[in-house]
């Protein structure tokens, strides 16, 4: 996972799993900024393999994170005999872009 996301730009951000990706029945991803939800991802927005779960954001996902602003990023995976497990918070940098528009 990279420590920094550009606003405007498709980022793929990885994250260990502590299932295998067949043991999972559902998972969340979800991107906050000043306990505001930004971005969430679903089990089918997310690639599952092995022990990784991989999200590509869409510009219009970036365009959405202010860059004045750390983003928070938690998932939230429930295996097939119904464990939830979080994963500890990731914080990351917001970089502005001079695009203003998806491109």
């Amino acid at each position: 996972m990279q420590d920094i996301i550009k606003v405007g730009s498709t980022p793929s951000n990885s994250f260990e799993m502590p299932f295998k990706a067949e043991q999972i029945s559902d998972i969340e991803i979800i991107y906050v900024q000043s306990g505001k939800q930004k971005i969430l991802k679903r089990k089918e927005d997310i690639e599952l393999t092995d022990y990784l779960a991989k999200v590509r954001l869409s510009q219009e996902d970036t365009f959405a994170l202010d860059t004045n602003l750390k983003v928070q990023i938690q998932s939230r995976i429930k295996d097939s005999k119904g464990n939830v497990v979080l994963s500890d918070i990731l914080v990351v940098n917001v970089e502005d872009c001079l695009f203003k528009e998806a491109f």
